[in-house]
This record gives structure tokens, C-alpha cells and sequence, in this order.
């Protein structure tokens, strides 16, 4: 690896919370180098797979399948000034000339070897911060510190009742190939949005100077002055190019799991939970995660009565799905 010492911007927040579209809106930035994807390893490598895989040879294998297949959307587009065809192998080449898969063991790691990979196979200036993006990457925040990484987080928050909205709109088409049905989906932003609201409150107290935060609900209705106020605490010039989100330098027209296209910042679907989830699983979200609700300013619109009974229903399923063994059924030796 090289001794240089590289800059990172980190953009991360639970899925669909509109990280997507704050990373879309930095594409092409003067000052910044930009990885176009998520880097992916992050979740399709570490931690599962890095401890999973016996050999180095398996470890090896697997992170070449990630990175071709998260780099597969830009194939054959320009990059950079130097290049204008995106060849996945040829980064790929030089990704595993300058890493050894010992060493990519931690998110830190990984991170520096995909930064300084692409910018190698791209010819980008490394006295420039390398932004990226990747979900829910506050857990690691910590670690990230520690392993000395001089790195910015900007972290999304979004009410999680749009969240789990957007998420569950993505049920039956995307998240079932995955085993994950609606019931799965809301335990996952139970837990894990919830976790990234938490340490994000934390973070952004701890390390004021390194970890701030965004509302997307803030960002979609005074973007100009949001992303000003953005670019200033990034120390990055301001362009109004940054109301625009592109994708190498193409019109970006959103992820959302309807197929909608949008032109720009869209608050088209901002506080429609109400249309787009029942009662119930509203009311499930705002008992489980009051706390972070009234800290990140969403009101609630459930009694705390109505709260307990649908967390008592969802309970029931929670505890059968994860955590109930037979202590009754089964021989005692």
C-alpha cells in the first residue's frame, strides 16, 4: 500500500434514506474524487465473508466477484481525463497488484486499497478527498478513527416511517430474491436504522469536526441551503451543480423501487407514510423508535397505548422469527 496520506468523505445512512442521491449530487465535483458505486465490499466482503471464507484463495475470489460486479454499471464509461472506457479488469488488475487479501480484513483497509486503487487506474489527484458512499457505515465509524483514517462522515437521517415506505415498496419486486419479505424489512429498520440514528446523534456530538448529519426531509425542500452549509463543513467549493444529480456526469433519475423518474431533488414521496404503510407497522416504527424520533424532530402520530398493542402483536412474530428455542420439546440428556 501506498504512504500516502489520503482524505476521505464518507456518505452513509440506513437504505433508501436518500444517501443515494446526496452521493448523485457530489458526481463530477472539482475538488473531490468520487467512486461512482457503492465500494459493496463493506457488506458483500467484510465481515460475513471475510470470516466465513477458509482460504485465501476464496477471499480472493470473492472480493474480485464484488468488485466487477458492483463496477458493472459503468463499464465502457469515461472515468476520468485519462480514462474515457472503464476496463473492470484493468482496475481490478491494479486493485490486486498494490493489495494483499491478508490485509483487507478491515473496513479501514478496504477502504484505502479501493481509494487508491481507483485513483491509480484513473490518474486522479490523491491530494484530493476521495468521497464515497456505502449503508449504514456509522457502526464502523469508530474502528475507522482508530486505524487512523482521516475521514468526514455525512450521515442522512431520514424519518424511518418513509424509510421503511421506500423499502417496502421494494418488497415484492427486489427484496423477496433476497428471502426478505415485509415483516424481515421492518425488523431491519427496527434495528438497524435505529442503530444508525443512535450512534449518529453519539458520533456527531463526540466527533463534532468529523462526523455531521443531513435530514434528507431538510435537503429536499431548502437544498441550496443545506448543501451550502454542506460544502462549507467539507471545505469544498460550492457549484450549483450540486442541486443536480448526475452519474458520470449523465442525468440521474433516482432508485426508487416504483420506476419513477425524477429531475433533481425530489420530496415527492417526503411524509407520505401514512399512504404508503398501514396503521400498524407505523405505529410499530413509532413505539420501537421514539426516542430517535423525537430526537431527530418527527412527530408522532399514535397514541402510546396504540404503540404498545401493535408492538405486542409484532412482538409475538419477533420473538418466534429470531429468538424462541424449545426449551420443552426437546430430550434432556
Amino acid at each position: 500500500m501506498s504512504d500516502h496520506a489520503m482524505k476521505y468523505v464518507m456518505l452513509t445512512g440506513h437504505r433508501k434514506s436518500g444517501t443515494t442521491l446526496l452521493h448523485k449530487l457530489f458526481d463530477g465535483h472539482t475538488e473531490l474524487n468520487v467512486y461512482p458505486v457503492d465500494i459493496s465490499l463493506l457488506y458483500a466482503f467484510y465481515p460475513c465473508w471475510s470470516r466465513s471464507c477458509s482460504s485465501v484463495d476464496e477471499k480472493k475470489s470473492r472480493i474480485t466477484e464484488v468488485l466487477k460486479s458492483s463496477t458493472a454499471r459503468f463499464v465502457g464509461e469515461s472515468v476520468s481525463y485519462n480514462i474515457n472506457s472503464f476496463n473492470p479488469d484493468d482496475f481490478i488488475e491494479i486493485f490486486w497488484n498494490r493489495s494483499d487479501v491478508d490485509h483487507l480484513l478491515r473496513p479501514s483497509e478496504i477502504i484505502k486499497a479501493v481509494a487508491e486503487a481507483y485513483c491509480d487506474y484513473a490518474g486522479l489527484d490523491k491530494s484530493q478527498p476521495f468521497l464515497f458512499k456505502e449503508t449504514s457505515q456509522a457502526i464502523n465509524f469508530q474502528g475507522m478513527v482508530d486505524d487512523g483514517l482521516d475521514i468526514d462522515c455525512v450521515q442522512i437521517i431520514r424519518d424511518p416511517r418513509d424509510n421503511y415506505a421506500a423499502i417496502k415498496a421494494g418488497v415484492a419486486g427486489y427484496y423477496l430474491n433476497m428471502n426478505e419479505d415485509e415483516k424481515e424489512s421492518l425488523a431491519s429498520v427496527l434495528n438497524r436504522a435505529s442503530l444508525d440514528l443512535d450512534l449518529a446523534g453519539d458520533l456527531s456530538t463526540d466527533y463534532h469536526n468529523h462526523f455531521s448529519t443531513i435530514r434528507f426531509e431538510d435537503l429536499a425542500t431548502s437544498p441550496c441551503e443545506e448543501l451550502i452549509k454542506l460544502t462549507e463543513r467539507l471545505n469544498i467549493a460550492w457549484n450549483e451543480s450540486l442541486l443536480r444529480p448526475t452519474f458520470l456526469g449523465h442525468d440521474f433519475a433516482g432508485n426508487n423501487h416504483h420506476g419513477k423518474k425524477f429531475n433533481g431533488i425530489s420530496a415527492e414521496h417526503m411524509g407520505k407514510w401514512p399512504e404508503r404503510i398501514s396503521a400498524f407497522e407505523a405505529a410499530v416504527i413509532e413505539g420501537w423508535m421514539h426516542r430517535s424520533l423525537e430526537t431527530w424532530g418527527y412527530a408522532q402520530a399514535y397514541t402510546k397505548k396504540e404503540q404498545r398493542k401493535a408492538l405486542q402483536e409484532f412482538y409475538a412474530w419477533y420473538n418466534c422469527r429470531y429468538f424462541y428455542r424449545d426449551s420443552f420439546g426437546v430430550d434432556k440428556q
